[in-house]
Parts: C-alpha cells; sequence; structure tokens
C-alpha cells in the first residue's frame, strides 16, 4: 500500500502540539509558556492561529489533540456536538 505524503498543514499542526500548543475543553488554543493564543477569522469564517509563520485551522488543531494520527484516516469525519460547524 502506498503511504499519502502528509500536507505542510497538518505537518505543522503536529509541530504545533510537539512543541506544547494545547486546548482546553472550550476549544481555546494556549501556547507552550500556557498563556491564551490569539485567534483571528479566515475569509470563510473559520478561526486560526499563527504558528512558525503558518496559518493554522484552529479546528484541525483540536481535532489532531482529541485524536492524534487517527485524524489523517481517509474518509474520516467529525460530527460537531451541537452541528454547528463553525464552533
Amino acid at each position: 500500500m502506498e503511504k499519502q505524503k502528509m500536507s505542510y498543514s497538518n505537518r505543522m499542526i503536529i509541530d504545533a502540539y510537539s512543541k506544547g500548543y494545547r486546548i482546553d475543553n472550550e476549544g481555546r488554543v494556549y501556547k507552550p509558556d500556557g498563556t491564551l493564543q490569539k485567534l483571528s477569522r479566515s475569509s470563510l469564517n473559520y478561526y486560526r492561529f499563527q504558528h512558525k509563520g503558518s496559518s493554522l485551522l484552529a479546528h484541525r488543531f483540536v481535532m489532531f489533540c482529541r485524536v492524534g494520527d487517527k485524524m489523517f484516516t481517509k474518509g474520516l469525519m467529525v460530527l460537531h456536538k451541537n452541528d454547528n460547524g463553525f464552533d
């Protein structure tokens, strides 16, 4: 079976986690020093944050923190608790 190349964005998500970025139960992102990471919104209204000059989607980082490498499973779907994909 051929292994797919991981995208730059996914590698940056893993890097942010390995450097100590974390989330809480409310989905807030924290820097390695424990301070709250500033989030901004993309043109599509998704929350993003900066890491090493890259803009990472906060919802993808939250998913990685919750399930780890399983996030990269082809065909994996996320069900939001309240069916609102923007929170």
